[in-house]
């Protein structure tokens, strides 16, 4: 596993940006080229499609992050398993706490969900190297939850300084 070290962790805010949600209709399985992970879903999951075409698996309770496209809710009832929704971020100031990993640096995440995710996987693009990022716990990061990969050839249109 990777140390992080979240002394050096900078506080974040996602941008208005465009994906997809999907919620699996049956036992299926999700892969994440970006940090090579293979997620094990299960029927009624959520899974996001982010802004290069990288899927990953997120709780229901992380779904309010997001709205559909003319701004309403995202409610579990409305969305059919199994069909793609384009959704988008929502204007939220809420913070994100993340730390750039240099290029040189590989290693491994494990995030709350239990998935581990590669850090600057090699033979995918990662700018000046990935980022890990946390939730915030009043105000300063917090790994108790896990951690997660933004890819760092990704994060320049995914999220902006606090």
């Amino acid at each position: 596993m990777l140390k992080i070290d979240i002394t050096k962790m900078v506080p974040v805010v996602a941008r208005l940006y465009t994906l997809r949600v999907m919620v699996l209709p049956c036992d299926m399985q999700v892969y994440n080229y970006l940090e090579d992970v293979l997620y094990d879903g299960k029927p009624g999951e959520i899974v996001l499609k982010g802004t290069v075409g990288e899927d990953w698996i997120i709780p229901a309770k992380k779904l309010s992050k997001y709205c559909f496209m003319d701004g309403s809710d995202i409610n579990m009832a409305d969305l059919e398993h199994g069909r793609w929704y384009e959704i988008q971020t929502r204007d939220s100031a809420a913070i994100t706490w993340m730390v750039q990993i240099p290029l040189d640096q590989t290693g491994e995440v494990t995030t709350g969900r239990g998935d581990v995710l590669k850090v600057n996987r090699p033979g995918v693009p990662h700018a000046e190297g990935d980022w890990i990022a946390c939730s915030d716990d009043g105000g300063k990061p917090t790994l108790e939850w896990g951690a997660w990969v933004v890819n760092g050839a990704v994060v320049k249109n995914t999220y902006k300084p606090a």
